[in-house]
């Protein structure tokens, strides 16, 4: 699990492009590496959730404004798991997704 707010900073479209950037570095990931942002409904708690779409690689996820919200280095949509519900963004631009 990552600090919400961490998480939305890197996700609003108000923060600005060195807020998001910080925001991402203190959650772990690289700044020259693209970064998926999903929006997630589900049972199953967000941390499983995020170890099952991306086991290899970064992947944080906080509950925000009533669903989960997951950023994650890489993603495998073959990997969400049953019954799980999510939208994912393209890569590299977390506040646009």
């Amino acid at each position: 699990m990552a600090d919400p707010a961490l998480v939305e900073l890197t996700v609003s479209p108000h923060s600005d492009e060195a807020d998001r950037a910080r925001a991402l570095r203190l959650l772990g990931f690289a700044a020259d590496r693209p970064v998926h942002a999903l929006a997630v409904r589900s049972e199953l708690p967000l941390d499983r959730i995020g170890t099952a779409l991306c086991p290899a690689h970064p992947v944080k996820a906080a509950p925000l404004a009533g669903v989960g919200v997951v950023l994650a280095a890489a993603v495998d949509p073959a990997r969400i798991p049953a019954g799980v519900r999510a939208g994912i963004g393209c890569a590299g631009s977390p506040d646009a997704s």
